[in-house]
């Protein structure tokens, strides 16, 4: 539980939380608003070598497409925070 609090204090820190439900489950929906951006920035994060997927119509509805963060007792803040930071890069200019 105490890495989901850490995550979700790190998505407000760099002002993310637009992008992220007020989930507090290990499992976290970042919706960046299109297909595109969603299929990019998961690529992204495969090459920066973490495993995060795209989660695409029909799995959901059209218009919310995103990426689904699963977090593990394994990952550590630094994971945590390097995720969100290349996730910000998109956002903050």
């Amino acid at each position: 539980l105490q890495l989901i609090y850490e995550f979700k204090r790190a998505v407000k820190e760099m002002g993310l939380q637009n992008y992220f439900g007020p989930s507090i489950a290990a499992v976290q929906a970042y919706i960046p608003g299109s297909v595109s951006a969603v299929k990019i920035r998961a690529q992204v994060l495969r090459d920066a070598g973490y495993d995060i997927r795209p989660i695409l119509r029909p799995t959901v509805p059209e218009g919310k497409e995103c990426l689904r963060i699963s977090l593990h007792s394994f990952n550590t803040e630094v994971q945590i925070k390097n995720v969100l930071h290349i996730l910000a890069s998109y956002h903050n200019t």
